[in-house]
């Protein structure tokens, strides 16, 4: 990716101005940016406020975006700072910006929630199995840097960051003063408040193809103060690396899954570590998180839903076991908790 695309990337912004009936008829209006990461994911952002305040949301949805385009400059352009913290050697440091830092605590925090489902260290090189996670990660908080334990130490904050993001946008919202907002990066939904006149809603697609009956299938969840990341074989599930095994993740063995928590960098995360799981063991993985709710579509097009979830509207199967298939999960996570050196 060269940086003249990055800084292309920084000039897809438009906003618009959504009256719902006549300018008349309702005193809020929809305020909306859209704009456009480096990977060509699109971000979409929306805050609702009343005519009086329409310059002010008009400022506040075009900063966000600027300011999201502006951090995955940093990360992702050529020689950004993804590359140079995959070049560091053991033990060597680097000083980080506080958006970048901030992603990276948060992202390790995840991977130690999700004991290591969820992996930002998991495209690391797979010899020395217990050495290259997460837990060789470390953060310097008064000089916000970072350094590895090991050599052959890398990260993909490329999944992730679209969880942050959301979350950075809905935080630059609230500053400014507004408490109806929603952005959209990609399948990564966070939202306050509500829409003009109904609360936000997430869709939760089949895929599929229109050949067959599931194409147009979708459940649409009402909802607010939420946040909501799919995760489907075409979307972030396309070239994930299992942190334990090291290898891609197996596609093909379900449709989608998507996870609702309080942030939408934790549903990212929850999300990702559901899909690395596979089917068996997925909702058992989330059923023990009471944060997260999640559905799951099987690639028949079979839905099953975690504890305490609505779904009284759709019809669910009991596709895939979630009682006591042993606290810790499949052997090789039990393997992996067990083997802490201690160095760590």
């Amino acid at each position: 990716m060269k940086n003249s695309k990055a800084l292309a990337a920084l000039a897809v912004l438009a906003i618009t101005l959504v009256f719902p009936f006549s300018q008349a008829d309702a005193e809020s209006r929809q305020i909306s940016a859209q704009g456009v990461l480096l990977d060509g994911t699109p971000i979409s952002m929306t805050i609702i406020a009343d005519e009086s305040m329409r310059e002010s949301a008009e400022s506040a949805v075009s900063d966000a975006i600027s300011r999201i385009s502006s951090v995955d400059l940093q990360l992702f352009s050529t020689d950004g700072i993804q590359d140079k913290i995959n070049s560091l050697g053991k033990s060597q440091k680097l000083e980080l910006p506080f958006e970048i830092f901030d992603m990276i605590s948060k992202s390790v925090e995840l991977s130690a929630l999700t004991k290591g489902w969820f992996d930002i260290a998991a495209p690391s090189k797979k010899e020395m199995f217990i050495n290259r996670d997460w837990r060789r990660i470390v953060l310097d908080d008064s000089s916000r840097s970072m350094s590895f334990k090991s050599d052959g130490m890398q990260l993909d904050l490329s999944k992730i960051s679209k969880g942050y993001y959301a979350d950075m946008a809905i935080g630059e919202a609230s500053k400014a003063g507004f408490s109806d907002a929603m952005v959209e990066i990609g399948s990564v939904q966070r939202n306050i408040g509500h829409d003009i006149f109904t609360p936000w809603k997430v869709d939760i697609g089949f895929g599929g193809t229109t050949s067959d009956n599931l194409a147009h299938r979708a459940i649409s969840y009402k909802i607010r103060n939420i946040a909501s990341t799919t995760v489907s074989e075409n979307g972030l599930g396309s070239g994930l690396i299992d942190g334990r095994s090291k290898l891609p993740v197996a596609q093909g063995q379900m449709r989608s899954v998507t996870i609702l928590s309080q942030s939408a960098v934790r549903a990212t995360a929850y999300a990702l570590a559901a899909y690395a799981i596979g089917p068996k063991y997925a909702m058992h993985f989330v059923n023990r998180h009471p944060d997260a709710k999640g559905i799951l579509v099987d690639n028949s097009g079979k839905i099953a839903s975690s504890e305490g979830l609505n779904t009284d509207s759709i019809n669910l199967v009991n596709r895939w076991q979630t009682e006591n298939p042993n606290d810790g999960g499949p052997n090789d996570l039990k393997k992996k908790e067990q083997e802490e050196n201690s160095d760590l």
